[in-house]
């Protein structure tokens, strides 16, 4: 009798829990593929750190995403924020800093977009240079 009892009590734990529990259900739809130069650019772009920087060496990169965020890899003096492309040949990239955390747009060129290579340029932006497409992130 003792056993009985401990099951129906159990089975009606159960069954509050689930009557209680909110079905999981997505944020909304995913974001639509994006086209051209947008489209190419989703995914994980790397190069070596450059030169001269603190002696430092391995990779650093950005990893774009299809809803206009992004991250920095390998970069830790600067958060990045947002992404787009704008007309034929500009990237913007938005990023902050812990001294400045108002976020700041900096425009480079895309003189470079293939499906392994990405090269931008700029007069004087720490994310100018050449980049190549990874599949996976490096190990840390």
């Amino acid at each position: 009798m003792k056993k009985t009892g401990i099951a129906c009590a159990a089975a009606l734990a159960l069954l509050a829990f689930a009557c209680s529990s909110k079905p999981v259900r997505p944020a909304g739809p995913p974001p639509p593929p994006l086209a051209g130069k947008a489209g190419l650019l989703v995914g994980i772009w790397l190069r070596p750190v450059p030169a001269g920087i603190g002696g430092i060496r391995g990779l650093e990169g950005m990893h774009f995403r299809a809803d206009g965020s992004y991250r920095l890899i390998g970069i830790t003096s600067m958060t990045a924020v947002k992404w787009r492309v704008e007309g034929d040949d500009a990237l913007i990239l938005s990023t902050n800093t812990a001294k400045y955390p108002e976020p700041f747009e900096s425009k480079l060129t895309i003189e470079e977009l293939n499906a392994t290579t990405l090269r931008l340029s700029a007069s004087a932006d720490y994310l100018a240079g050449t980049y190549h497409k990874e599949f996976e992130l490096p190990r840390e």
